[in-house]
């Protein structure tokens, strides 16, 4: 990721570069003041800017991007606009693009991220020292260790994402979207304040209005690259795909991690044949178990429980995109202007909100991943679950005032934007230019300024389709390794993947088990580690009798080693000295 690791205190010495330097990765940037200061930065050029004045040694730093829109296009911004920015911090309000600017004068620390939480910092004071990074496993390094906090790790791990903006380790601090942050004489305050839109939910724009709000991130100036678009079988990068092909860009290509055999895959190369346009393919291989370690320990330590520590395979590819050539651009959060996130509460109504009912609500936000803690950790985790839910729904507007379908979808935001999005951008913008013009604050805001019924069940990004580029609807869609045709209600592909699923006609690639193969041994000698036949947190009778019998042929097991392989290479990451 593109980052920045610093350390204020009294203690600074310019001796001591070197071990400073040895708690993060090559920097590009480096500042240093005697008793007061280090700060350094680094990852990707495009991606971390930074200047100095060296006559008051006042400095800042940038990661990330700034998008501004203009005439029905987008502009990222230069080092150069990132330094006008820097130096009149009131120009970030409303900015789209996901970002952390740091900027100090001389005597005081300015840190600002933005509003939808899509980057986001840590810091912690350690002795007289306040450090400061955006990788948390980076100043659990400098602490020599930290420990997991299982109350604020729960809802990260019971549920479909995390909901409140702690830190998933002790004595570290997370902040959060619109955060602003500041240090003068070793002191910290900070805020955060939560995602509201001024004219949402009595503004009601048309669909025009919508379409136009997308359309300006799909015409960026490219400065001699390209756009590459990340293409699925599914409908959201339809959508981007059908405005760019209306827009007649010819300077793109698509590409696509996976599987020939994948409908996910085969669907988009069949729709770049027969439109004639460029489609490239990245098969997951499977490598190395010295490579494949490397890849999910940094994996691991990055993503902070988001996703399967398998889920690496698949997007290593991304590194295989020239970041000198293309702008990556995808689809994701596309979910939230098709009223898609928390359906299964939709179904009990506005009731569970109004009366506070929490057990409801939990037991249909939760997904299962591993189930190996001790009964210990487990309470814990319910325990901070609840008072999480709590809290938000204490944040949250009258359910009664703003109706449902905004209330789903302003929780998701706050939720989701934040706590599944903010790990995986910083990772990407670590390797190249990128952003998700659904992930867009002015998109969002026009997003809760549409009627709910262009919203549900696709309605509106069916109807781009249609209006941009048609052909697009002779192509099937796919959604769990099924397709199902173009014209198919929510409701109808969901049944009918259902019933195809249940006759066997679902693609099911299995690239675990050959990761598994590859990783057995590395697997069993985490296993007979001591500090896994140790942990208090572990179950370890369940743990090990889990990994043993997948080894002896039970694919029952599968997803309970792949989830606690996933968690203890995370633990790695953060607790061990």
């Amino acid at each position: 990721m593109s980052w920045l690791f610093g350390i204020i205190g009294p203690n600074i010495r310019n001796g001591d570069l070197h071990r400073y330097r040895t708690f993060h990765d090559t920097q590009i940037y480096e500042y240093v003041k005697e008793g007061s200061h280090y700060f350094a930065g680094g990852g990707n050029i495009q991606t971390c800017f930074s200047g100095k004045n060296a006559a008051d040694g006042s400095f800042w730093m940038g990661l990330g991007i700034i998008l501004q829109t203009e005439d029905r296009g987008s502009k990222i911004y230069s080092r150069e606009e990132w330094s006008s920015i820097a130096h009149n911090a009131e120009m970030l309000k409303g900015q789209n693009g996901h970002y952390v600017l740091l900027t100090f004068d001389g005597n005081l620390f300015n840190i600002q991220t933005d509003a939808l939480g899509l980057r986001t910092i840590y810091w912690a004071q350690i002795e007289n020292e306040i450090v400061i990074s955006t990788r948390m496993d980076w100043i659990a390094k400098y602490r020599n260790g930290s420990t997991v906090d299982y109350r604020n790790t729960g809802s990260r791990w019971l549920l479909f994402n995390q909901l409140s903006y702690r830190s998933l380790v002790k004595e570290t601090n997370r902040l959060g979207p619109n955060g602003k942050m500041t240090v003068r004489n070793n002191r910290v305050t900070f805020t955060s304040k939560l995602f509201t839109t001024p004219p949402a939910f009595t503004t009601i724009i048309s669909r025009e209005d919508a379409v136009e709000s997308l359309q300006a991130f799909l015409l960026p100036e490219l400065k001699g690259k390209q756009i590459s678009l990340g293409l699925s079988g599914g409908l959201d990068s339809r959508v981007l795909l059908s405005l760019i092909l209306r827009s007649g860009r010819k300077d793109f290509q698509t590409h696509t991690f996976g599987n020939l055999l994948d409908p996910d895959v085969s669907v988009p190369k069949t729709i770049a044949e027969k439109e004639r346009f460029v489609n490239i393919t990245y098969d997951t291989l499977i490598t190395t178990t010295q490579e494949l370690t490397t890849i999910l320990l940094s994996y691991a330590a990055e993503t902070n429980l988001i996703e399967p520590i398998s889920t690496a395979l698949r997007l290593k590819n991304v590194f295989s995109l020239d970041p000198n050539r293309f702008i990556l651009i995808d689809g994701g959060f596309g979910e939230i202007a098709r009223r898609q996130y928390m359906n299964r509460l939709a179904l009990y109504g506005e009731r569970p909100f109004r009366d506070h009912n929490i057990e409801l609500i939990l037991n249909n936000l939760r997904v299962r991943r591993g189930n190996f803690f001790s009964v210990d950790i487990v309470r814990q985790m319910e325990e901070g679950v609840h008072e999480e839910i709590s809290e938000m729904m204490q944040t949250m507007p009258d359910i009664r005032e703003i109706g449902l379908g905004n209330y789903l979808d302003l929780w998701s935001v706050r939720a989701r934007f934040p706590n599944f999005g903010s790990d995986e951008q910083a990772r990407l913008d670590k390797h190249i230019l990128n952003y998700m013009p659904f992930a867009q604050l002015s998109f969002i805001n026009s997003v809760f300024s549409m009627p709910i019924s262009l919203r549900k069940n696709g309605t509106l990004f069916r109807e781009i389709i249609k209006t941009s580029y048609t052909q697009l609807t002779k192509y099937p869609l796919v959604k769990s390794g099924v397709t199902y045709p173009f014209s198919f209600s929510t409701k109808a592909s969901w049944l009918f993947t259902k019933i195809k699923s249940m006759t066997g006609k679902r693609f099911n690639e299995n690239h675990i088990d050959p990761f598994l193969g590859i990783m057995r041994e590395y697997i069993f000698d985490l296993l007979h580690s001591k500090g896994v036949q140790e942990n208090p947190a572990y179950n370890y009778p369940h743990i090990r009798s889990s990994i043993e019998n997948y080894y002896r042929g039970d694919m029952t097991n599968k997803s309970e080693l792949i989830w606690w392989l996933t968690f203890e290479l995370w633990r790695r990451s953060v607790e061990l000295k």
